[in-house]
């Protein structure tokens, strides 16, 4: 019994370390706080330099995002045809259909109530 007594003492001590509020190492009480940094300036997106060849950022077909093409393809070959943010059913029919292809579910697939889009890759 002491030894349960004293498991929850200890369990009730890492629930409230836990929730304690970090210091901000400003321990004087009454002073102003610290003025706020000036912001940064966004840099522009530097696509990351890759063995594979040359690497170009490019937008999607209907402009919502971002997509990175890495290397050159030969002009007038089928991945020049190619596009960010196509389907699988288009890429299929310009290029033609995968090899090998492998399916399976991740860990989100069985958390309750998640509705997202990662339940499987393919």
């Amino acid at each position: 019994m002491k030894a349960a007594s004293s498991l929850a003492l200890v369990a009730t001590c890492a629930l409230i370390a836990a929730c304690a509020k970090p210091s901000s190492g400003n321990s004087q009480v009454g002073s102003s706080p610290p003025a706020p940094a000036a912001a940064p300036q966004p840099q522009p997106a530097q696509p990351a330099a890759s063995p594979y060849g040359a690497t170009r950022v490019v937008k999607s077909r209907d402009g919502t995002f971002d997509g990175q093409i890495v290397g050159t393809p030969a002009q007038n070959g089928k991945f020049a045809k190619l596009q960010i943010g196509m389907q699988m059913e288009e890429v299929t029919a310009l290029i033609g259909g995968p090899d090998n292809m492998s399916r399976h579910e991740t860990g989100k697939r069985w958390i309750p109530f998640y509705f997202g889009s990662d339940a499987q890759r393919l």
